[in-house]
């Protein structure tokens, strides 16, 4: 999909149905990649990318291939115009230099980036290089080309807040900028931009903790001697609240309380109208007299 408006509509195509497993993929060059089959793709595995890209890009159109790997990444975190403004610029075409772009909302499970990589640069018998040390590389220390520029950015936390993987995503996304600068004064240059979701990055970290805690596997007896060894991994502590203002500190008035306090005060509101209501009951005194009595009424009669 080659339209000016491909990054609104990527992230407005079902991003609440959006698979758990599934995470966009970018391609932006300053080549024009012709009938390429990443136009019609909308959802699509890891091997239909892979295979894909490198049919798009079998003429080695490009000087410098930059494949960025961002983990733990989802189709909301690209959302708004400050999330990644060089990804952004790139795949709006909004340098005029870049005449192909294509984005793939949804692709389930995890492209490998160092394959594709690896498949690129045999296919144009490319070097390899990171991105710090393409970046330090001066014109005359690039006359052999092609070249695969590799970018492993800042995994995003699977549970930070908005705005710490907003932030995450800026830093990554300004060293894509220089790299893309770097790039475009060498001459053309192809960015694939890989994502991994985040339901592919927890297993491993819930893996390592059933590693360090789970003790269901051993068998003891008096003839084992095991040792336990003490989990040194680091833990966030909580935050100190002791510097806050004292009604930030303590909560008096839990839901509880006021509730309780609600129906204490509807209690004693009906037991005052009740008491009031005796109270203002009056009986004549001339009911006691004698000339008012059952007695009294009956000589009458």
């Amino acid at each position: 999909m080659r339209s000016p408006v491909l990054w609104a509509y990527a992230l407005t195509i079902g991003i609440a149905s959006a698979f758990e497993d599934a995470s966009p993929f970018f391609l932006a060059s300053t080549s024009r990649l012709a009938n390429s089959s990443l136009e019609s793709l909308k959802v699509a595995s890891p091997s239909q990318v892979t295979s894909s890209v490198l049919k798009s890009l079998g003429s080695c159109p490009s000087q410098t291939y930059i494949v960025v790997e961002q983990r733990s990444a989802r189709l909301a975190d690209f959302t708004g115009r400050e999330a990644a403004p060089a990804l952004r610029r790139l795949v709006q075409k909004e340098d005029t230099k870049v005449l192909s772009s294509y984005v793939i909302p949804e692709v389930v499970a995890k492209i490998d980036a160092e394959e594709l990589s690896r498949h690129l640069s045999t296919q144009c018998q490319a070097q390899r290089l990171n991105s710090e040390v393409f970046t330090g590389l001066r014109l005359t220390d690039t006359n052999i080309s092609p070249t695969v520029v590799t970018v492993h950015g800042i995994q995003l936390a699977p549970g930070e807040s908005r705005t710490g993987r907003l932030n995450t995503l800026r830093f990554n996304d300004d060293r894509l900028g220089h790299i893309v600068d770097k790039a475009a004064s060498l001459g053309d240059y192809t960015v694939i931009y890989i994502t991994t979701p985040p339901s592919l990055e927890a297993p491993s970290s819930r893996s390592h903790q059933q590693q360090i805690y789970d003790m269901d596997d051993f068998e003891l007896d008096g003839t084992e001697h095991i040792e336990l060894k003490r989990d040194f991994n680091g833990h966030i502590r909580a935050a100190e609240n002791s510097s806050l203002p004292l009604f930030e500190t303590y909560q008096f008035l839990s839901p509880g309380l006021f509730m309780g306090g609600v129906v204490t005060l509807l209690l004693l509101l009906i037991l005052y109208v009740g008491v009031t209501a005796i109270a203002s009951l009056e009986v004549s005194y001339m009911a006691f007299s004698k000339e008012m009595g059952p007695a009294a009424q009956k000589k009458q009669q």
